[in-house]
């Protein structure tokens, strides 16, 4: 039994007692205890997404202005953002814009014309 449970059959029998004051404090105890809860559930998913993002820091390459994920020594994906990943930890593929220039999607950022595919990074012209 969790303790919001038990806060709940407390309440059940406070209510009974028929003390006023003694179930109007415990509600406020419970609601404490419920806020807590959920700051204890968001503090648990923003520690995940901080560990994925560092396990993915481990395996991003930077060239030719932009980020590569790596398997191993190879580059299996990407380009992604330089910007995006710096500040907000964030994988944004970088696309081919109507002038032939390369940007993000997501902060607008335009990138050199000629920006290597994980292929062409693994396998550079001799």
């Amino acid at each position: 039994m969790g303790i919001i449970d038990q806060g709940k059959e407390l309440l059940d029998l406070l209510q009974k007692i028929d003390n006023l004051d003694l179930y109007r404090r415990m509600l406020d105890l419970q609601r404490e205890v419920m806020a807590l809860d959920q700051q204890l559930r968001d503090q648990m998913r923003e520690n995940e997404r901080l560990r994925e993002a560092f396990v993915l820091k481990g395996k991003l390459k930077f060239a030719h202005d932009a980020y590569y994920l790596l398997e191993g020594d190879q580059a299996v994906d990407g380009p992604f953002c330089t910007k995006c990943w710096d500040v907000d930890q964030c994988t944004v593929r970088i696309i081919q814009a109507a002038d032939m220039r390369y940007m993000c999607p997501k902060c607008q950022i335009k990138l050199p014309p000629r920006l290597p595919s994980p292929a062409q990074l693994n396998n550079p012209p001799a």
